[in-house]
């Protein structure tokens, strides 16, 4: 998409997946389907009230598509799989940032260092080799599974489309992303859009 399209177009609405269960303390349960939250709270006020029940109309056939993509078996292999995984990390990264902590307090003490030391590399292996193995031999990046989701939800968007060709609008949805905030890559969950099309929008943003 140009430039000119991405300047010409405007963004009415906007509406980000939420998980609704926690598995313990911070973390996410990854079996659990991300629900689409209330649009009503992120529309923008020209937007007509047709138009916002029809965008909230298809946040909800989405979540009906989250719902179903969820209870595939390998979607809750994933889950587990992650469920386990991000715990873990987190653990390993306490107890190798802990490890420092105590090098620097004990620093006098040299046979501590170096216990230390071979401790924190140590731990720093494991991460690394854990980390690779999941995402590249585990199947932990869901790239497939990710694929089927947008292969289930883009002809759903693509009808709404279609239908509200008239109204001069268009919706968009990002399956789970990382876009750059600043110095830093933010993980965004699944997203769905309402552009207003402006002059130069000519194809659907799915």
């Amino acid at each position: 998409m140009g430039n000119s399209e991405e300047e010409d177009r405007k963004l009415l609405a906007k509406s980000v997946t939420v998980n609704l269960i926690q598995q313990f303390c911070c973390f996410q349960d990854h079996t659990c389907p991300p629900q689409f939250k209330d649009v009503n709270d992120d529309v923008d006020e020209t937007v007509e009230e047709e138009i916002k029940q029809r965008f909230k109309d298809l946040s909800d056939q989405l979540n009906q598509v989250l719902q179903e993509e969820y209870e595939c078996e390998d979607r809750k292999e994933l889950g587990q799989k992650l469920n386990i995984f991000y715990p873990l990390l987190t653990f390993l990264t306490l107890a190798m940032t802990l490890c420092g902590i105590y090098m620097l307090i004990t620093h006098k003490n040299r046979t501590g260092l170096i216990v230390m030391f071979y401790v924190m590399c140590t731990l720093c292996g494991v991460i690394c080799v854990m980390t690779v193995c999941f995402f590249c031999c585990l199947g932990g990046s869901g790239f497939e599974e990710d694929e089927r989701l947008n292969e289930k939800a883009n002809p759903v968007v693509e009808n709404w489309n279609s239908t509200n060709q008239h109204s001069g609008v268009v919706a968009e949805f990002k399956e789970e992303h990382f876009e750059r905030r600043g110095k830093n890559n933010v993980e965004i969950p699944p997203s769905l859009y309402l552009w207003k099309k402006g002059e130069f929008e000519s194809e659907p943003l799915v």
